[in-house]
């Protein structure tokens, strides 16, 4: 289920997985830290990352770092939004201890 690759190789390089390895836990970390307590607060918090992470995206695909075989960005736009809630939920376990 290949429906997407780096680096306009199908295979896996260093490159990419150095990048996906870093990129990925430092954003979640900023997401994580900033995130408002309130619900009114994390609407637009939700929107903005959301917007900022699918805008990402679609820069990894304009300059060709990002290669799309089946999926669409639309679908990244819609696993964002899962995504920040699915990390606001667990922070709020983790902080409940």
């Amino acid at each position: 289920m290949e429906l997407y690759y780096f680096n306009d190789d199908d295979s896996i390089s260093a490159r990419a997985l150095f990048m996906k390895f870093l990129t990925s836990p430092l954003f979640g970390v900023i997401i994580s830290n900033y995130m408002p307590k309130k619900i009114k607060s994390f609407i637009p918090y939700l929107i903005g990352w959301v917007v900022f992470s699918t805008f990402f995206e679609w820069l990894t695909v304009k300059f060709d770092y990002l290669t799309y075989t089946g999926w669409k960005l639309w679908y990244s736009f819609i696993f964002y939004i899962f995504a920040v809630t699915f990390m606001r939920w667990n922070l709020f376990f983790i902080r409940k201890r």
